[in-house]
């Protein structure tokens, strides 16, 4: 059987191989408050690169309050969340975009020298084709940008499987990655590697035995202590909580 698999249906396998299963069924995963955020930041960053970003302070806060309130279409809210209502939550999503898309623009942008946006790819392995997007490409290297509410653990990025499929794919050596922390103040958090052969083997090795593992119908959930379990959009119809 061909199986191929895209880098965001890794990471979920990896995550969870429940909800892998249940994805893989039709049922929508929606999105949290917190993705919201990363997907509008994210999709600030890649139209201000391609030059497409208003310029004003004023058109920007207009315009992140845009990508935030089309990605909250997909949001799946909280209790308390809900409690606080969807205008409240919306306004929160937007104003959390707009400082950390600020943060970007200000300390992240100027490092930034790309030669590809947003770049599609495909890579076999062990049978399998694996797919996904090289969010920036430079020189030499690939670039990603991720949203967090505290500072990354040392080598977070050297252990990112997705990373490093977007480094085998493009050839590049270097990654990077620019962890817009929202903490009082802002802070960003640049963490870089040189690609390893152990780091290539790790991350083939790691793609391998999810596709064996989707192939023979193995999919095992997490640790439901785990936050990635509590935090989970599908408690109501997991078999495992």
């Amino acid at each position: 059987m061909s199986i191929t698999l895209s880098t965001g249906q890794f990471a979920t396998f990896s995550q969870c191989g429940h909800k892998y299963l249940l994805a893989s069924q039709g049922v929508e995963i929606p999105a949290t408050t917190r993705q919201a955020v990363s997907r509008a930041v994210r999709a600030a960053v890649q139209q201000d690169l391609r030059q497409n970003a208003p310029q004003s302070p004023q058109e920007a806060r207009h315009w992140i309050d845009g990508l935030a309130q089309g990605e909250m279409a997909r949001v799946a809210l909280t209790p308390a969340e809900a409690a606080r209502g969807m205008k409240t939550t919306t306004d929160r999503v937007a104003y959390s975009a707009t400082r950390l898309y600020g943060l970007w623009r200000a300390c992240v942008k100027p490092r930034i020298h790309h030669t590809h946006l947003g770049r599609g790819f495909e890579l076999g392995i062990g049978g399998a084709t694996i797919t996904g997007t090289i969010e920036i490409q430079e020189s030499g290297g690939v670039r990603a940008t991720k949203v967090r509410t505290r500072h990354p653990e040392k080598g977070e990025s050297e252990r990112d499987v997705g990373l490093i499929l977007q480094a085998i794919a493009a050839g590049a050596e270097r990654v990077t990655t620019d962890y817009l922390i929202e903490s009082d103040p802002l802070a960003v958090d640049r963490q870089e590697f040189t690609l390893s052969d152990s780091q290539v083997e790790m991350a083939r090795e790691r793609v391998k035995a999810a596709v064996a593992a989707i192939e023979m119908g193995v999919f095992l959930p997490c640790d439901t202590s785990d936050w990635r379990c509590t935090s989970c959009p599908l408690h109501a119809i997991c078999l495992y909580v």
